[in-house]
């Protein structure tokens, strides 16, 4: 029978004392370089607590609809035991920690986990039945099943049209093992004060915006590198927004009222219904990261 071996605290919160200390689940995607919303940077500055962390769409969405997506769950697999459970610290590395979803107790009496999603896309998500789920979140889940020493996470997910889908992820020791470096790593890096280079992230945007809310009307020279490389930035950026909206535009009128456009078989872009009266708008099928590749 498998249980948990990890040791089960007093929730801890998002802002909390004992949050800014620990490394969870939710943190080592960023510490990774996997989050799509969180950096190294912006997650040093909140550990930091320069600044504060009040989520964001995707957080609020989960939170208010885990518990549906848990009942669904539970209603697929009458034979489980679904429950409500706390945060959990590694038995033998108290700044390891996680707050699963929901614990799953098997018909054999087995502890598993289950983790409760929900996606605007389904890009990254496989088969149902599968263990291919999006990097960020399959390295959430392997943090969480090392923390308690378990070996089997449930993923449950609510897709674009109202669609729920379930996956299987085991452990894996090797990407535990690479995850404890890194976090270690990182930890010592927020006792020390050594600040994350800035990144090209939206996340790491965000936080160098709050950290200087204040306009106080002074002038502060500039180092001529950094201001000649933010030209350069501005200027390649206006070329490159009117040649996509060039290339956009020629795509969709080449695709008519096709909801995809393919190449060679492959799916490339999609139309997507706009809001009310607004025509629809085209997105890509997988996010681009240069000529030719997609990722």
């Amino acid at each position: 029978m498998t249980t948990p071996t990890g040791i089960l605290v007093p929730r801890i919160e998002v802002g909390d004392p004992e949050w800014l200390r620990v490394m969870s689940a939710s943190k080592i995607a960023a510490v990774l370089g996997l989050s799509p919303w969180e950096s190294r940077f912006s997650l040093y500055h909140r550990m930091t607590g320069m600044v504060s962390d009040d989520g964001n769409d995707a957080t609020r969405r989960g939170h208010y609809l885990e518990p549906a997506i848990a009942a669904w769950f539970a209603d697929q697999h009458p034979d489980y035991r679904v429950e409500t459970t706390g945060t959990w610290l590694h038995h033998a590395r108290p700044t390891q920690a996680a707050t699963p979803d929901r614990l799953v107790i098997d018909p054999d009496g087995n502890f598993e986990l289950l983790e409760c999603k929900t996606s605007a896309v389904t890009e990254g998500w496989g088969e149902a039945g599968t263990d291919e789920i999006p990097v960020y979140y399959r390295a959430q889940v392997i943090w969480q099943l090392d923390t308690l020493g378990l070996d089997h996470c449930h993923v449950a997910v609510l897709l674009p049209f109202l669609e729920f889908r379930s996956y299987v992820v085991e452990y894996a020791a090797e990407e535990a093992a690479v995850m404890r470096g890194a976090a270690a790593v990182f930890l010592a890096d927020v006792a020390a004060g050594n600040r994350p280079a800035i990144d090209d992230s939206y996340a790491t945007f965000q936080v160098v915006r709050e950290l200087h809310p204040d306009i106080d009307g002074d002038e502060r020279e500039v180092d001529a590198e950094t201001v000649q490389a933010w030209r350069r930035a501005c200027a390649t950026f206006d070329a490159a927004k009117a040649d996509k909206q060039l290339r956009t535009s020629r795509l969709l009128d080449a695709m008519g009222t096709a909801r995809y456009a393919t190449s060679g078989g492959e799916r490339i872009a999609m139309r997507v219904p706009g809001r009310g009266t607004n025509p629809p708008f085209l997105r890509p099928c997988k996010a681009v990261t240069s000529i030719g590749e997609a990722a």
